[in-house]
């Protein structure tokens, strides 16, 4: 027998002020095992209790909606409580648990136990042991949403087509409390962490924003997301933005005490900027107020109010420098170094060939190396009140002695030698040059072959 349980209708604020409420769910029962038990408190036709056991089943009259339960008990047309194997759906969602409550007031689903949650349109997934759905009313809630505590985890899926595999790699998303899921945004507290494929991420809270290009910020103390692998990479920050093209990585930004770890180089700035292209890192910007931004690569220093590392196919082919430029090559462990002696308050000789300019560009080049391809600087140019300095051993009559060379110009431009080579072919200076030489001993000097005052070539 057909039993109707009369829902009430949203309370109405004043007419000039907000659209006359919609008609909430009406709730019929289509199916009952056992003997309901029916008890009008004010015998009014609205404030109804109703008790009902095996497979009870519901619907909202005239609506795809369809509840599902072992054990229904409605009080006063306020709540419905529902228990053991509860199942909601409707066109939009599907949950199951083990015990809901439909409080109608607020056309909220309480869901608890063992929560499953499934977005009928992208085909994502939220797990966990306390969740509420907010069902999509007109006057109540604009818009369905669902708001889980205690660490649940949300699978988030591609838009794309059922049988792309790129559906087969989820976003998964876990936190203390997650808000949103299933809409075009997402909120998490509490020790969030994400993860996908190869990439983790976690920090104190996140915001996500799903469309074709979705945003997500994480935010911490600091924040981290890491790429494990042959291509690997880490970066830190307070805040750390994550943009998605057609859910594949475009680009990540971090803010406030920013750090990128890759491979050999390490990089360090107020905010970094990377960009990927095929998921392949391509350029990575750094800039910094006061500080300046520094790297760290492969022994090489570079710092500049503002870096450019391009690293097409993460290749490394050029890097920029801007404003108070500086490049120091890696440490020479060859480098002559004189004995110290018993006291002796003088710190050995540890000077470093070093780059500096308003505007410094280093070029590097793939070159083979014992059958292994290799990253080498094929040349740098500095522009701008440049200035250069170099150090180097010189071998005369079986004796090592240092010599070190200071040049100032408007520009420099040093060429290193070819091939699988790390020695410098030729410097060049230009415009306003003046300098030092300072050795012991001295090799045979080549020609000069540049212009009478236009360049000096040691």
């Amino acid at each position: 027998m057909k039993v109707a349980i009369a829902l009430l209708f949203a309370a109405a604020a004043t007419a000039a002020m907000r659209p006359a409420p919609a008609p909430r769910c009406r709730l019929e029962v289509t199916n009952v095992d056992r003997e309901a038990v029916k008890r009008d408190v004010f015998n009014n036709g609205v404030n109804i209790n109703y008790d009902a056991g095996g497979n009870v089943q519901m619907r909202c009259r005239a609506q795809e909606v369809y509840l599902r339960a072992d054990t229904v008990s409605a009080i006063s047309g306020e709540y419905v409580r529902m228990y053991g194997h509860v199942a909601y759906r409707d066109t939009s969602y599907r949950l199951t648990a083990d015990s809901m409550v439909y409080n109608i007031r607020l056309e909220r689903l309480e869901a608890r136990g063992h929560v499953y949650t499934y977005d009928k349109t992208s085909g994502s997934t939220l797990v966990g042991p306390y969740v509420d759905y907010y069902r999509q009313v007109k006057g109540v809630n604009d818009s369905a949403r669902v708001e889980a505590l205690q660490r649940p985890t949300v699978r988030y899926f591609s838009r794309a087509t059922p049988i792309d595999t790129v559906r087969q790699r989820p976003l998964i998303v876990t936190g203390d409390r997650l808000r949103g899921f299933g809409q075009s945004r997402l909120w998490g507290d509490g020790s969030v962490t994400i993860e996908r494929d190869s990439v983790h991420g976690a920090g104190d809270s996140l915001a996500f924003e799903r469309a074709k290009v979705s945003v997500g910020h994480l935010y911490g103390r600091p924040a981290t997301l890491r790429r494990v692998g042959a291509d690997s990479f880490a970066v830190f920050g307070r805040t750390i933005r994550v943009t998605l093209d057609d859910d594949r990585l475009r680009e990540l930004r971090s803010f406030m005490t920013a750090r990128v770890v890759r491979g050999g180089s390490d990089i360090a700035a107020d905010t970094i900027h990377l960009a990927f292209a095929s998921d392949k890192l391509s350029l990575t910007l750094a800039w910094a107020r006061d500080s300046g931004a520094k790297l760290r690569s492969n022994g090489y220093d570079v710092r500049g109010d503002s870096l450019a590392v391009e690293t097409p196919g993460e290749q490394l082919r050029e890097v920029r420098v801007f404003k108070r430029g500086i490049i120091q090559n890696p440490r020479d462990s060859s480098a002559f170094v004189p004995a110290k002696v018993v006291g002796d308050t003088v710190r050995p000789d540890s000077t470093r060939n070093t780059l500096w300019g308003n505007r410094i560009v280093a070029r590097f080049g793939q070159v083979d190396s014992v059958g292994t391809l290799v990253t080498r600087l094929r040349g740098l140019q500095a522009f701008g009140q440049a200035r250069s300095l170099f150090a180097r051993t010189v071998t005369k009559d079986g004796k090592v002695t240092p010599s070190i060379n200071y040049t100032r110009a408007d520009t420099i431009v040093i060429v290193m030698k070819s091939g699988d080579s790390t020695g410098v072919a030729s410097v060049q200076a230009f415009g306003h040059v003046d300098g030092t030489q300072l050795e012991t001993a001295s090799l045979r000097r080549p020609a000069d072959t540049t212009k009478a005052g236009r360049g000096v070539k040691p």
